[in-house]
This record gives structure tokens, sequence and C-alpha cells, in this order.
């Protein structure tokens, strides 16, 4: 599972120290948001400390598809609507990002037209496109998310049905 920080190693007291050890590297948490430390001798259970500490995100460092794209008729409107998300460097979304993120066709197999916003401000470091449609059918598509700054992510493959047109026939 994910870690919430990366501790440092266990430490014996010596009598030199005076109850003072400064731990290098220190704690470095990897969860944003308010995060509690708690310090106990591992002699002395009732021998304990803590603290409370909030910790920011860091600077937005990647892109993440965080809705896929699945598979949709031709035309037809992607649902759920695919969503980017922009991260830290250690996977935290990046709440302060609010800049354009773009969206294209990466592997495109049967000559597809991406259709729909494909330019979005992010909120809140999210970018939701929520029109996005494809007109051709064919397996193994992806789009590819970019924003300036920022490494661009490709997203798992997902096809376009052909789109079935139905129509009753009088008798």
């Amino acid at each position: 599972g994910d870690q919430a920080a990366t501790l440092p190693a266990d430490y014996t007291f010596v009598g030199a120290d005076n109850g003072i050890h400064v731990f290098t590297p220190g704690v470095t948490f990897q969860t944003s948001g308010i995060q509690f430390l708690i310090v106990t001798d591992i002699n002395d259970g009732n021998i304990a400390g803590g603290l409370e500490t909030i910790v920011d995100v860091g600077p937005p460092a990647a892109l993440v598809f965080s809705y896929q794209p699945f598979t949709t008729q031709a035309g037809a409107v992607m649902s759920p609507p695919v969503e980017v998300m922009v991260i830290d460097d250690i996977g935290n979304q990046a709440f302060g990002f609010s800049g354009q993120v773009s969206i294209a066709i990466g592997t495109n197999p049967s000559g597809g037209t991406l259709g729909g916003t494909t330019t979005v401000t992010a909120t809140s470091g999210l970018a939701t496109f929520s029109d996005l449609t494809i007109n051709n059918a064919g397996t193994g598509y992806t789009l590819t998310a970019s924003s300036a700054g920022l490494p661009n992510v490709t997203s798992d493959p997902f096809d376009i049905a052909h789109n079935v047109m139905t129509r009753d026939l009088a008798t």
C-alpha cells in the first residue's frame, strides 16, 4: 500500500545526547493535508510525544488520467467524461493548478477526428473533458493529454464502436 511517510531509523540515546537527538534524514511525508507524527520510546511506551503538521502539495510535476476514456459509439459523447489530474512529484493532486490542459488523439487506428472541447482550464488541478467524441469506429485508440511545462501522458487504449442505427419498418 501507499506509505504516509518515510521514517528515519530507530535511535538509541546515549548520555552525551542530554535527551536530544536530531534525526537525519528526518521524516518525509508522502501525503498532503493534516499529518500526525507520534514518537514513542521502544523500551517504555509511556514515554511518547507527538505533533500535528500541515503538509503542502508540491509544485505540478505530471499529468495522469483520473478518468480514462471508455469504449463509446462513433460520434457519441464519451461518458463518463475523460478527466486529467495534475499531480506533484509524489502523486498528490496539485490543487493550486489552474492552467490549460489539452487533449488529442494519440493512437489513431481508423483516422478518427476528435470532436468537442479539447482544451480546458483546470480547476483545483482537475481538467474535465465533458463533450469529447470520435467519429470513426476503431480498436485501440488512445488520447494524449498535455499542458505547458509538464510531460505528456497517454491514456489506456479504448475502442470506438460502430454507430448502430435502428429504424422501424412499417408492414
